[in-house]
């Protein structure tokens, strides 16, 4: 018989959350941060946030309303977002004037550097397609950051946190479909 690894996933720390996030907000890939704290607040996983477009995003009513998921119970979900994940998704609309509800809130671009200051840029934006990855600034970050995690345990941390602060299971939000697992992620931590 296979033996099944519980052990799989872990919450970070908060000084691990913290230089983790430093390091994003550095990243030439200037989604990064953004999607992190998108992981860390709503529980989401990384292909949800990866294919979010702006018409899923309700910013007067504050929720944001998941597509396609890995599961039934992800599928449609509407997740309230906080005060954090608000102002940083306010932040990142002022940088597409030009959106169309239907573009992805992640689009796909290129980065390099531009002149002879080598200063991060971005060109190529193609806003109706998604953005590849994040793996190699992804990467790059928890590396400088000294945190070894997947994006995953972005999502165990968020639901740690939840149920630290007395959300009962916090599933509806994060499209578990059972309790089981998510009271397993609070234990490794």
């Amino acid at each position: 018989m296979l033996q099944v690894r519980e052990n799989v996933g872990r919450a970070l720390t908060e000084d691990e959350e913290s230089r983790l996030l430093h390091e994003c907000g550095k990243s030439r890939a200037r989604s990064l941060y953004a999607a992190i704290v998108l992981a860390l607040n709503t529980c989401m996983r990384y292909s949800e946030i990866r294919m979010l477009r702006w018409y899923q995003v309700d910013m007067v009513k504050r929720t944001i309303t998941v597509g396609k998921s890995k599961t039934e119970a992800g599928d449609g979900r509407v997740i309230p977002i906080n005060r954090r994940v608000r102002t940083v998704l306010e932040f990142w609309a002022e940088m597409f004037p030009e959106r169309k509800p239907q573009h992805f809130l992640f689009p796909a671009e290129k980065y390099g550097a531009s002149a002879n200051s080598f200063q991060p840029c971005v060109y190529a934006q193609d806003p109706p397609k998604p953005i590849g990855d994040w793996k190699e600034a992804w990467e790059g970050a928890k590396k400088r950051a000294g945190v070894q995690c997947r994006f995953h345990d972005l999502r165990h941390t968020g639901c740690t946190r939840m149920l630290e602060r007395g959300v009962p299971f916090p599933g509806h939000k994060s499209g578990h479909s059972r309790g089981r697992r998510i009271q397993k992620n609070q234990a490794t931590r």
